[in-house]
């Protein structure tokens, strides 16, 4: 767990980002906590987004548990960039249902709650974060592809969350639910 790194632009040029660096290199969860962070109005909700085209198991289970863990609202955040949907809406949102199902069963306690939404992808999750406790970003491996074109929108959430922000890096075997 860190603070985040909200400097002005000056400042970061003359140290590093500490909160950013961790989050997108460390082998396990980075939780960021904002330094502005207030609790005022937000609900009992762990946000967790989720991309139906490459979904991180990593992820999916550290939110699951986090909303297990805590008795609240597992908010599933499907956001797509309006140039990727293309008539694709009711395809994309059945796969995210598709990738959903297994880790409702596992976790039957855990009330889901999926959430499309059209436009910039941390826009989106910055917004969902205003009513948070905490937001779940995935991270594919370092060597994937997406993983350089994802950093940019994990970065964004960290330093403009209203609350608490866990980067999970994707791992190769996390057990859950297929494995108990």
């Amino acid at each position: 767990v860190v603070g985040s790194d909200h400097v002005p632009w000056f400042e970061r040029l003359l140290r590093s980002r500490v909160a950013g660096t961790l989050a997108l290199h460390s082998p396990c969860p980075v939780v960021v906590v904002p330094e502005d962070r207030s609790r005022d109005g937000a609900e009992s909700a762990v946000v967790l987004t989720l991309d139906p085209e490459s979904p991180l198991r990593s992820a999916l289970l550290f939110a699951f548990r986090q909303a297990d863990e805590r008795g609240c609202v597992l908010q599933v955040l499907h956001a797509t960039e309006p140039a990727t949907l293309s008539g694709r809406a009711d395809e994309l949102h059945e796969r995210v249902v598709a990738v959903l199902s297994e880790w409702i069963r596992a976790y039957p306690d855990v009330r889901v709650q999926l959430d499309d939404a059209i436009g910039d992808v941390a826009d989106a999750i910055v917004r969902a974060s205003r009513n948070a406790e905490l937001v779940v970003v995935g991270r594919p491996h370092a060597n994937a592809l997406h993983a350089v074109l994802a950093q940019p929108t994990s970065l964004k959430v960290v330093r403009r969350s209203h609350c608490p922000v866990a980067v999970v890096p994707d791992v190769e075997d996390p057990r859950e639910p297929l494995g108990g």
